[in-house]
């Protein structure tokens, strides 16, 4: 059932009609769940949750039509994000703490804002609330427009 509703979903699409095919069988499946009166059994209570060909379809239809959308759109800013972080991580590798040759106190340089957790029982002592909920606010604000501004070659 898989390999059909992929090929056959790949096939539409080829032609153009990927949506359409989706669209009939999830009607069709719509159908038949309101003339079986399959939302009074327990076994399936709601249309679209079971591992029919409806649902098979749509998967393979949202990969094909989606992931391209979503590399276009997200690839580079993720790519920035992980490269920021992967940056950061190897700082933090640099500045581990050091024996002061003077003394047996450690000492530790001040600490880059690499966290953007903002629950306080979740932060580390030395993280600052204020600079975590900024950094993490900017990169939603990036990652909202960057979509916003792809609204024009979203996939239908």
């Amino acid at each position: 059932m898989d390999m059909l509703c992929s090929s056959l979903v790949i096939v539409f699409e080829s032609r153009g009609a990927g949506a359409n095919l989706v669209q009939k069988l999830m009607l069709r499946e719509l159908m038949d769940f309101r003339l079986t009166g399959a939302g009074n059994t327990d076994a399936n209570p709601m249309p679209y949750r079971g591992d029919s060909a409806a649902t098979k379809a749509f998967k393979v239809y949202c990969r094909l039509v989606g992931l391209p959308y979503l590399f276009e759109t997200l690839g580079q800013i993720i790519n920035d994000f992980c490269a920021a972080l992967d940056t950061e991580a190897k700082k933090a590798e640099e500045d581990e703490p050091a024996l002061d040759k003077s003394s047996t106190n450690l000492h530790r340089k001040p600490a880059t804002p690499s966290s953007m957790e903002v629950d306080p029982t979740k932060m580390n002592s030395d993280e600052d609330e204020t600079i975590n909920r900024l950094a993490l606010q900017l990169i939603c604000q990036k990652v909202f427009v960057k979509i916003f501004r792809s609204l024009s070659v979203f996939p239908l």
